[in-house]
């Protein structure tokens, strides 16, 4: 049977470091993993899983490393499925989740082998299933999600800087088009005087409601934005984008979206593609429209109480056991030191405590200069 070379990653584009990524065949993405960490306590335990499509499972790990009470709890999770195909690790992932309800990826799905060796060296279980490019890794952080091998490639200054981006696009994708809705809508004396003149001057003869005007700025992104996805390569990114300033125009000489919410909802768009978690980046955009509702029907009080709302959900959630807060509920100090900022390798000299691996050191002291 044909296979597909290896190429560069399609989705998790790499910056520095290895450009190879996960293909179709089970063998061939075990090898890439064992190539990267020749020890003989990775294990690979595999599976059959689907009654039709008699899929290939593969569970590895790091004996001497990895929690035995993980293995066990994914070995017993992935026995329970009966279904009659597994096609993707998307399938397994519903049927795994500790909450089946939440909207929130409580795996983490790679395509890059650094990537998972990574955090398989960290105490984690790696998910790997036949005729796929893709591997899921348990458990997993909020955290996680916000990290990636380039991070750690980079002086540690440069990790820091790109990961406070990140947060701080995350914050603007979800937060932005709510607090706009919020301060304009019902608090607008708590902006200053001449920004606010500015922007009721914009909205001079508008047919709709504040909120609508926003809302309906938020759904033409979104067609752009899946309109873009679905273009033949080569022209998705030049016809998207001549389509999105026609189209933004449009709108603005119709008298139809002011200015400011087109900015506004614009930042947003952007902001979302800051997150390097695919499935992270669409949860955030199906929680900014309950900000959004929130802020519409109570102003501020409601953009303050979406974000309590979310925030204390996701603080009730759990991976395999794991708090998808930790490391900052509850706290746990050597994976504070690496979130936010990313500290220096010589500083990182333990794994995080979320997997609760039973080896907790990576190393000995850094050596003296």
């Amino acid at each position: 049977m044909a296979k597909r070379l290896p190429s560069e990653p399609a989705i998790e584009k790499a910056i520095r470091g290895p450009r190879d990524s996960f293909i179709e065949d089970i063998y061939d993405n075990l090898s890439f993993i064992r190539k990267r960490l020749p020890d003989p306590n990775l294990k690979a335990d595999e599976t059959i899983v689907g009654r039709r499509s008699q899929t290939k499972v593969a569970v590895v790990y790091l004996e001497d490393v990895t929690n035995p009470d993980l293995v066990l709890e994914v070995k017993k999770r992935l026995a329970k499925i009966d279904i009659d195909g597994v096609l993707e690790p998307g399938i397994l992932e519903e049927f795994m989740k500790d909450n089946k309800r939440t909207a929130l990826p409580l795996s983490l799905v790679s395509e890059r082998p650094d990537n998972i060796c990574r955090l398989i060296l960290e105490g984690r279980v790696a998910i790997l299933v036949d005729n796929s490019p893709q591997v899921m890794i348990v458990p997993v952080t909020l955290n996680d999600l916000y990290q990636t091998p380039d991070d750690y490639y980079f002086d540690y200054w440069a990790g820091s800087l790109i990961r406070m981006i990140r947060f701080l696009g995350n914050f603007l994708a979800i937060g932005m088009p709510g607090l706009y809705v919020a301060l304009i809508g019902s608090s607008p004396q708590l902006l200053p005087i001449s920004l606010g003149l500015t922007i009721a001057g914009f909205r001079v003869g508008m047919p709709f409601p504040f909120y609508v005007e926003v809302l309906l700025a938020e759904i033409m992104v979104e067609l752009l934005r899946e309109a873009g996805l679905r273009l033949p390569p080569g022209t998705n990114q030049t016809l998207g984008s001549t389509i999105g300033i026609i189209v933004g125009l449009a709108f603005i000489q119709t008298g139809y979206i002011s200015t400011p919410t087109l900015i506004v909802v614009g930042i947003s768009a952007i902001a979302s593609f800051s997150s390097p978690n695919y499935a992270i980046g669409l949860t955030w955009r199906i929680l900014k429209y309950m900000v959004l509702l929130g802020s519409s029907i109570l102003g501020l009080y409601g953009f303050i109480l979406s974000g309590i709302f979310i925030l204390a959900h996701i603080s009730g959630l759990s991976s395999f056991g794991t708090p998808y807060m930790a490391p900052w509920g509850p706290w746990q100090t050597t994976g504070v030191l690496d979130s936010v900022v990313r500290a220096p390798h010589w500083l990182r000299l333990k794994r995080p405590g979320a997997a609760k691996p039973n080896q907790p050191n990576r190393g000995n002291k850094y050596p003296k200069e």
